[in-house]
């Protein structure tokens, strides 16, 4: 059921996601997390207008990577976690 739902639910998920990859800031935090008695992260991407979560099991750079891309074109708000310093912004290049 929760697979089906998931599925159903995709497309709006993705929507999300690109809304706020599309929004001039976005702020971003990563915080413990336990599936299945194992620590993954609960990472939060919040734009403008949206907020987008994703479950991993890694804390790596690799995560913001494929939620934000290589490039972002707008400031990303970070505590400073290095793993942000791996994306290239607007806001460092201008």
């Amino acid at each position: 059921m929760w697979f089906n739902l998931a599925e159903r639910l995709r497309p709006f998920y993705d929507v999300i996601h690109q809304e706020v990859r599309g929004s001039p800031a976005v702020k971003c935090d990563e915080t413990g997390w336990r599936v299945l008695g194992k620590t993954y992260w609960l990472w939060c991407f919040t734009g403008m207008d949206a907020v987008y979560y994703v479950i991993k099991p890694s804390r790596g750079s690799n995560v913001v990577l494929d939620v934000m891309g290589e490039m972002f074109y707008g400031t990303l708000v970070s505590d400073f976690y290095s793993t942000y310093n791996k994306i290239k912004t607007w806001s460092k290049h201008k």
